[in-house]
């Protein structure tokens, strides 16, 4: 065998172990540590979570960023710190998940909806209502076209949105948002009780 290919066998088996480690390897850290993570957070040993599920995190910036490991972890990270009322310290988590899922969905998808809602919910949470107010129009506008003006998860976002308007000073909208939201109720509690 030539030099020529012996160095080319060697860069090729050089490049596979290279791969292997940065993706096989790096997949079975990250879920080690997210499986961990998890089970913290679940025990609610929240000191544990973070630093597992930041763990994870690191060995998930090695995929792609429209990988769904990646949105797993920050979305638990996120979890983590709102669970524990450290709302400021999920804000950076929940603009990651909208950025991801806007990427990787398009801004119409339901799940981009779910995100903005989030991250709206958030801000509201901290008092940071004119940031919130966009996202939660945003939401009603993606949800409102695929289920209708008059669905139950519509109601809920317009109840939160109403929320931040009143805070907002903004109370005749407000009111209109929460007379739509009983409107729907009383709709919804019509239907259950038909026979």
């Amino acid at each position: 065998m030539s030099k020529t290919k012996i160095l080319a066998l060697i860069v090729a088996v050089i490049g596979s172990l290279l791969y292997l480690k940065t993706n096989f390897f790096s997949t079975l850290s990250w879920e080690k540590y997210l499986d961990a993570g998890q089970a913290a957070l679940m025990k609610k040993n929240y000191a544990e979570a973070e630093q597992k599920l930041r763990q994870a995190l690191k060995e998930a910036e090695n995929f792609s960023e429209g990988d769904p490991r990646l949105r797993l972890t920050v979305a638990n990270l996120a979890k983590t710190y709102r669970e524990q009322g450290k709302d400021a310290e999920a804000m950076p988590f929940y603009k990651r998940i909208l950025a991801i899922d806007e990427k990787t969905l398009g801004p119409e998808h339901p799940v981009v909806a779910a995100s903005l809602n989030n991250l709206a919910n958030n801000y509201r949470i901290l008092g940071k209502y004119a940031e919130a107010e966009p996202l939660y129009r945003r939401a009603l506008e993606i949800w409102v076209k695929i289920l209708g003006p008059d669905d139950l998860l519509v109601a809920h976002v317009e109840e939160s949105y109403a929320d931040t308007l009143r805070n907002m000073g903004r109370v005749p909208e407000a009111e209109k948002l929460e007379a739509h939201v009983k409107s729907i109720e009383a709709k919804q509690k019509n239907n259950d009780s038909s026979p």
